[in-house]
């Protein structure tokens, strides 16, 4: 694990002080039926990482992370499948690869693990799946972004 400067803004300011990056020795995460069995075994937050970003920066700063998350990731849904009707495929990695540290960092772990694996396969070429894949990682953010917005109601 390693801390990295913040990249990412808020209205024009900077949201965290840290950005955790967590390094994989080894990023081959098989793609699982996430219909059951991926979801009994990894819940939708870890709240170890939330508990983190307070430590971290106290409640608006997981507030505005939360927000930021909760904006951008449909959005960004919308354009994975929109490089994928056109087939680019480096364009469908590079836009989940944005969402890959978010979800990480606000401990989205399904949602990371999916991200992963689609922008590993995408990267790769392998364009077999991806829209199957798409459709694993909406239901994710969408289970993620129904337990942050609890989570801040909370």
């Amino acid at each position: 694990m390693r801390l990295a400067p913040p990249r990412e803004e808020f209205e024009g300011r900077i949201v965290s002080r840290f950005r955790l990056a967590i390094v994989w020795e080894n990023e081959d995460f098989p793609l699982q039926d996430t219909s059951t069995s991926m979801q009994d075994n990894c819940p939708h937050l870890n709240e170890e990482a939330l508990s983190r970003i307070v430590q971290w920066g106290g409640k608006d700063m997981l507030g505005q992370l939360v927000t930021l998350f909760l904006r951008e990731t449909p959005s960004r849904l919308e354009q994975v499948g929109r490089a994928l009707e056109s087939a680019d495929l480096r364009q469908a990695a590079d836009i989940v690869h944005a969402m890959r540290s978010s979800a990480g960092n606000l401990g989205c772990s399904r949602l990371e693990r999916l991200v992963i694996q689609f922008e590993k396969q995408a990267r790769g070429g392998q364009a077999e799946g991806l829209q199957e894949m798409l459709v694993l990682l909406s239901d994710a953010a969408r289970d993620a972004t129904e337990a942050l917005e609890v989570h801040l109601i909370s």
